[in-house]
């Protein structure tokens, strides 16, 4: 079963991929993040890479993670009680390093976190992916342009490559494939 992702997973996904969630209105004081205490963080200050503060590497859902702020070397600080997402494992529930593409339909999911806070594997019907990327088998295409405006039988078929997604919706009496590239 493919579950849809909750809104605030989506959001949590956003800032692990697109860049740092930091506040440039209270500095926080930490050690590079880990939120035991340290140099303080300087407001305004513009952080480096893509990371963000998480209370656990267990927590998939990502509803109460604080803010950080970045220190006067661009570095993340987390609050106390929390720690950068980049410290947790490769797995961990609260990161989206991986996902899973359906085989038939195209649709993305995380993969389902069990009790330890770990990642399962993806579901029967569905292949592991380390991008935010499906081609479902059987389309003949390397790349989902490449289906643009042909025919398609379901509605609930997705193709996503890249910044392009395709859709099988009806048109004029028909199901074709409807394509667009997302501007992030």
């Amino acid at each position: 079963m493919v579950r849809p992702w909750p809104r605030t997973v989506l959001l949590t996904a956003a800032m692990y991929l697109f860049g740092p969630v930091c506040s440039s209105v209270e500095p926080v004081a930490g050690d590079g993040g880990t939120g035991a205490g340290g140099a303080a963080g300087s407001a305004g200050a513009i952080c480096l890479g893509a990371d963000s503060c998480v209370v656990s590497c267990a927590d998939e859902n990502g509803i109460n993670n604080p803010m950080g702020a970045c220190d006067q070397h661009g570095q993340l600080q987390c609050p106390a009680g929390s720690q950068r997402l980049s410290t947790c494992p490769e797995g961990a529930c609260a990161r989206f390093d991986r996902f899973c593409c359906n085989q038939i339909t195209g649709e993305l999911a995380t993969p389902p976190c069990n009790a330890g806070g770990v990642r399962d594997a993806c579901p029967p019907g569905s292949r592991d992916t380390p991008s935010y990327a499906c081609i479902p088998d059987g389309l003949g295409v390397s790349k989902c342009e490449d289906l643009a405006d042909k025919a398609c039988s379901s509605s609930s078929q997705r193709c996503r490559l890249g910044a392009v997604q395709c859709t099988c919706m009806p048109r004029d009496g028909a199901m074709t494939w409807d394509c667009a590239v997302e501007i992030l």
